[in-house]
This record gives structure tokens, sequence and C-alpha cells, in this order.
């Protein structure tokens, strides 16, 4: 009798260190959502923890091992075991980058020859044109592109922020028309000058383009009065090939008229500058 009594004690006895065992136990690679980090607006991302044989609770109110988040917030994840002790609990936080806006529009200035102008600056972006589905490309923030007209033609812009890593891409069909042919409207000189945003604030991008290596290439800027303002480029060599570069303009509102000068030959453009 006595020994019955022993091996029923012995058996409670391992019984209950095995349920404290399990009671207390944390699965060995502990609950760890890692350190705060950040998603690009638009995107998910997974938390999740190892299943083993264990509850969970999100802060969401979810009780499955992983959750899928969409905004910026904290989350958090309590571990618990049948007696819905917790044996384990971890925090993280998530911010949201924004995308980037990419979107754009274009003008045509010749037969075939598209001006294309992003919607809005946004400095620390690198910009890859496509058009035509690799018929042509452009790393250039206001590029121009001659499309063979009168074929199909579209463009799509990618845009990615060098700091987040965040991209947006924005694509539209190109509509040309034909260019009428008079006195009035042959362009003979195919060096071309753009700037963009226009009308600007203070700063704005000049793009040109050069159709062949120049020796002696000016860029000036001029009131509506014909007063030179600023010069920009003082007869500078070039290579054939597109270039643009930031200006401010810290001058009182209005009408300027920027020229490029190329062996004598000037191509005009006008910007406003208003606040």
């Amino acid at each position: 009798m006595k020994k019955l009594v022993i091996t029923i004690l012995l058996i409670l006895s391992i019984n209950q260190l095995y349920a404290n065992c399990i009671d207390n136990k944390i699965d060995s690679s502990n609950v760890d959502l890692g350190n705060d980090t950040s998603i690009c607006e638009g995107s998910i991302l997974v938390l999740s923890v190892d299943s083993g044989n264990y509850h969970f609770l999100w802060s969401t109110g979810d009780t499955t091992s992983f959750i899928v988040v969409s905004d910026s917030g904290y989350y958090a994840v309590q571990i618990l075991n049948d007696s819905l002790k917790v044996l384990d609990s971890d925090t993280i936080f998530i911010s949201i980058n924004k995308k980037p806006n990419s979107k754009f529009d274009y003008q045509q200035i010749f037969q075939g020859e598209c001006q294309f102008q992003i919607e809005l600056f946004q400095p620390g972006c690198t910009y890859y044109w496509d058009f035509n589905n690799g018929e042509g490309y452009s790393l250039l923030s206001y590029p121009r592109y001659v499309y063979q007209f009168p074929t199909s033609n579209f463009a799509k812009l990618t845009l990615t922020s060098v700091v987040t890593g965040c991209k947006s891409t924005y694509s539209t069909a190109i509509y040309l028309y034909p260019w009428k042919v008079g006195i009035n409207n042959i362009d003979y000189n195919l060096n071309k000058i753009f700037a963009a945003p226009n009308p600007f604030q203070r700063s704005t991008i000049i793009s040109f383009e050069l159709y062949k290596n120049e020796q002696k290439i000016s860029i000036e800027l001029y009131d509506i009065l014909g007063r030179k303002v600023n010069t920009i480029v003082n007869q500078e060599s070039k290579l054939k090939g597109q270039y643009e570069f930031p200006i401010e303009l810290e001058n009182e509102n209005g009408l300027y008229i920027l020229k490029l000068i190329v062996d004598e030959q000037v191509s005009t453009y006008k910007l406003l500058k208003s606040n």
C-alpha cells in the first residue's frame, strides 16, 4: 500500500513538473519581430513569429501566427500557452515612405518629336524613360524623343527615390499629329531649349539639346524689355546630346526670355516667374 501511495505521488509530481515546464516554456527562437522598419506606400509587410504549439494575440486582434500590414503604426504580439498565460511578447513600429509622383505630360514640338515634362520635379530621384518598349530611353528629367511618325506610340516613366528605394511608374499613349509645313512654322534651327517647371516661383531646370558637336554655346536670360539679366553659359564647347541644369532667379516676377546661341543661331523660350 505504501509503495502504491509513493508511486502515485511520484507520478503526480512528475506530471506537475511536466505541466510547469510546459506552462513556462518559451519557443527556442523567442519572439522577435525585428527592428522598426518602413515600407513603401501601397506595399505590404508580413509580420510572423515561430508557431510552435502556442496561441497568439496581435494588437490588431488577430490570433494567427502572422499578419499582413500596410499602414503605419505600432504592432505587438503576445505568445500564450494553453492556460492563456503570456510567455513572451514583442513590438515593432512600421512607417510608410511616400512614393514619388511619376506623372508627366508631353508636347509635340516638331514632326514626331516630343518634349516631356514631369508634373512635379522631385530631387533625390532617378529617372528612367521608356519609349515604345525599349525603342528608346532616357535618364534625364525632361527629355525629348523623336518617334517614327505616324506609328502607335507610348511613353513610360519609372521614378525611384534614392533614399527610400520607393518607385512609381506612369505611362500614357502618345498622340502625334501631322506637322503643317508652312513658312511660319518650319524650324530650321534644330537646337532646342526648354525649361520646367514653367511657370516657376524661384528655381527651374533648363534643358537643351545639340544635334552636333559645337564649339561656342551661350545661354542668356533677358527680361521682357530686352535687357540682359544673366549669362548662364558663356561660349562653352559642348558635345552633341541633351543637357540639363537648375537655375535660380531672384528677380521680380514677370516674363523672361531664354536664348540659346549656337554658332550665331538663336533659339528662344519664354519663362514666366510668379508666386
